[in-house]
């Protein structure tokens, strides 16, 4: 009988442990989320379109980014400036533009933006064979990444240009490599570093 026994006992501790024993091993919670939208003036990632051709009062007071009138095929200009409030993330800044946008901007530079620095983002504008001179509402997706991988965020974002009279297009240095001619320009982005 004892034997009986201990087969029984020793099925049930198998079945106990083969099966959970009215435990958990997942739950469910929420968490009430609050999200304050503020002006780029107050946020930790603040962009100023040159376009609107005003100072930003609580920027450097040496920095405010002006407009760079295109006056030429394929120029390059500032399209926006960075400012990174954060104290110790250093970003990285750029832009996608959607096809088919009048202005043409292609070439948008990523720029590195050190803690409580500022910086631009540039890119190439063509603006066709517009006279005169006029401004152009371009729509952006500004893409901002911390570069310690803390920090994400994207921001639909509308930056003026402006076009004055239509020229031929910049001088850019040739560089020849086996027999095949290049041409390079700066697509470099323009980085003002301010006083802390």
């Amino acid at each position: 009988m004892d034997r009986r026994v201990w087969l029984l006992v020793a099925t049930f501790a198998a079945l106990a442990l083969a099966f959970g024993t009215g435990g958990f091993s997942a739950a469910e919670l929420d968490r009430g989320v609050s999200v304050a939208v503020v002006d780029h003036e107050d946020a930790f990632v603040g962009l100023a379109d040159p376009g609107s051709q005003g100072t930003r009062p609580d920027w450097p007071a040496e920095w405010s980014p002006r407009e760079e009138p295109v006056t030429v095929e394929n120029q390059r200009v500032a399209l926006f400036g960075v400012y990174n409030r954060f104290g110790d993330t250093t970003l990285r800044v750029t832009a996608r533009v959607p096809d088919g946008t009048s202005p043409d901007v292609s070439a948008v530079s990523t720029t590195h933006v050190a803690p409580r620095r500022t910086g631009l983002v540039s890119g190439t504008v063509d603006c066709g064979q517009r006279s005169g001179r006029s401004h152009h509402e371009v729509d952006l997706t500004v893409v901002v990444d911390g570069t310690d991988g803390g920090f994400h965020g994207t921001i639909d974002y509308t930056v003026t240009v402006l076009c004055a009279s239509a020229g031929k297009t910049p001088e850019t240095s040739p560089s020849t490599t086996d027999n095949t001619t290049e041409t390079t320009a700066d697509s470099t982005a323009s980085a003002l570093d301010t006083p802390a």
